[in-house]
């Protein structure tokens, strides 16, 4: 099932997961516009009689049925109406956050092979990065882990060539278009520039991710004494997400 689109635009469309669940797929890029459009279809569906969950992607958003007590036809033809930008309800703005970035060289062991790919120093680099509005486009990968975007335009570089059997918890790192921050110790390919103390994930929490599609957020450096100062009052629960959330008109 699909809906047409103009402009040569591609259309949305319906792809079926068995009897328990559908994927609105929009047909578009990864961008702050279209995550805000996911974000507005799902708060549009998530009220609907039968849908049990809602996963959004990049540009995609899977719906979880109870059979049972779903109109599964009516659902996927609202969620194409939805689709359609002209019809699409307004989604609300997300939550804006401040992180504290300590882009000390202990902390970014890539600087220097990101400065040589891109043929900029390495303070250029972390301008650059310290001065970009990231939104959060997904999280996934790990659980709390933000997909934020677009990064600047010459840090667009793809994924290490031999990944990292380790990447330390809080490490700010750069791929293909995108900045991430790793919640706790992993494998990975991505360039790390820097080290954030950011609480991005904990099941106790209500809201167990710090970040949601759709939320936005700055970086600012901080000294290697401040960035421990942060982490140690994050792991003991002194600080928390909303010690770092942005209200009003400094928000990004």
């Amino acid at each position: 099932m699909s809906a047409a689109t103009g402009g040569g635009e591609v259309a949305a469309r319906v792809a079926p997961l068995g009897d328990a669940a559908f994927t609105l797929v929009l047909g578009e890029a990864p961008g702050p516009a279209t995550t805000a459009r996911l974000a507005a279809v799902a708060a549009a569906l998530g009220e609907a009689p039968g849908v049990v969950d809602l996963a959004p992607s990049f540009a995609a958003l899977t719906v979880h049925l109870d059979p049972d007590a779903a109109d599964r036809p009516a659902l996927e033809a609202r969620a194409l109406a939805l689709a359609d930008p002209a019809l699409a309800p307004k989604a609300r703005p997300g939550a804006a956050f401040d992180a504290p970035l300590c882009v000390e060289p202990d902390h970014g062991p890539d600087q220097r092979e990101v400065a040589a790919e891109t043929g900029l120093t390495v303070d250029a680099v972390l301008d650059l990065l310290l001065g970009a509005r990231l939104d959060v486009l997904a999280v996934g990968f790990l659980p709390g882990f933000p997909f934020c975007g677009p990064a600047p335009a010459a840090l667009h570089l793809p994924r290490k060539p031999t990944p990292r059997l380790r990447v330390p918890k809080g490490s700010v790192a750069v791929a293909n278009g995108f900045v991430g921050i790793y919640p706790w110790v992993s494998p990975g390919g991505w360039r790390i520039l820097g080290a954030s103390c950011l609480p991005l994930f904990d099941p106790a929490r209500a809201r167990p991710s710090m970040f949601a599609a759709g939320d936005r957020l700055r970086l600012h450096a901080v000294s290697a004494a401040e960035h421990e100062r942060l982490r140690a009052a994050a792991e003991a629960g002194e600080i928390g997400p909303e010690d770092f959330r942005i209200t009003g008109e400094g928000a990004p």
